[in-house]
């Protein structure tokens, strides 16, 4: 039997470019993949902002209002997940609401913040108002009805809970906020309601 020799080739000691250049690309992949995922967890959320046309901030971060009538506020928080391909309508009328708010357009507004997250699709609204009366007033004005209809087709899953609590005591931060969302016996689309937090 003849053997044949085959000559002696030297195992390369670079990988060559073309293949570096694919491992590169593959890594870069991976790690838009990891920050998109970090990412769409991310949220934002605005300051707590007081209309323009109320008084002068107050001293803490109390939510009383100047001329307050009653000694405590009503608070909202609200929690949407939305579809991320039809949200527009959603957010640009989410936008318009929050001008309008900030603009002091709707009265016994005590102030409201927004949270958001960056890449993903739940947004958050926290609303202090000094009475239900007002609150109502909000709620049925023309452009909230709008908001509401307009944006309707994007939401995928929508909860709200309103309480009330002593108009000197602290605007709730988000993390508490979104505790009191969880803990409250809501249905999708439903509001709960519960006594006055820290009522005196």
């Amino acid at each position: 039997m003849k053997l044949t020799v085959l000559p002696h080739r030297p195992i390369p000691r670079r990988i060559p470019r073309s293949g570096t250049v694919y491992l590169r690309r593959i890594a870069q992949l991976s790690l838009l993949v990891l920050l998109a995922g970090l990412l769409s967890g991310c949220t934002i959320g605005l300051p707590f902002a007081r209309p323009a046309a109320s008084a002068a901030p107050s001293s803490g971060d109390g939510a009383e209002a100047a001329a307050q009538a009653d000694d405590t506020v009503t608070i909202v928080v609200t929690h949407a997940v939305v579809d991320r391909a039809k949200r527009k309508a959603f957010d640009r009328y989410t936008q318009k609401v929050a001008r309008a708010l900030r603009a002091g357009e709707f009265d016994g507004l005590v102030g409201f913040s927004v949270r958001r997250q960056l890449f993903g699709s739940e947004a958050w609204t926290l609303t202090v108002w000094q009475s239900p009366e007002a609150l109502r007033s909000f709620s049925t004005s023309a452009m909230h009805r709008t908001a509401v209809a307009e944006g309707a087709p994007a939401l995928l899953r929508m909860r709200s809970h309103r309480y009330e609590q002593p108009a000197d005591a602290p605007v709730p931060t988000w993390s508490e906020a979104i505790a009191l969302l969880e803990t409250a016996q809501t249905d999708v689309r439903g509001t709960a309601t519960q006594p006055a937090r820290g009522a005196r």
